[in-house]
Formats: structure tokens, sequence, C-alpha cells
């Protein structure tokens, strides 16, 4: 996993850590479950606050976001 990120860009020394301990493992799993759902149909699919985005243009996005917001 290390060897292509490094391959694709990423600073080995900045991502070391949280890949040897795993430390997005929940997020991985929840995300995989969600995709498994079919809430996800496509990419992009945004996400703001577990609800997901009609949408994936600036517009959509900001006005989903002030609404978690408010």
């Amino acid at each position: 996993m290390l060897d292509l990120a490094e391959k694709a860009g990423a600073d080995r020394g900045r991502i070391s850590d949280c890949v040897t301990d795993e430390s997005y493992a929940d997020w991985v799993k929840a995300t995989t479950a969600k995709t498994l759902q079919g809430e996800v149909t496509g990419t992009p699919t945004v996400f703001v606050n577990g609800t997901k985005v009609d949408g994936f243009d600036t517009a959509s996005v900001q006005a989903a976001v002030e609404k978690a917001l408010s």
C-alpha cells in the first residue's frame, strides 16, 4: 500500500503511520458498507454529515454544507 501511495505522489513519511496503524480502518469499513448498500451509485458521490447530496456541483454541495451547519 505504501509503495502504491508513493508511486502516486504521496509523501511516504507523512502517511506511513496512518497506514501501518490503520487509523482510518473504521472509515474504510463504513464507506465500503455504504457503497455495498447502494447509496453510492457512481463517482463522484458526495455526502455531507452522512446525507447524500443530490448533485455534486459547487452550489449543491455548498447548500448541503450550509444546511448541515444551521
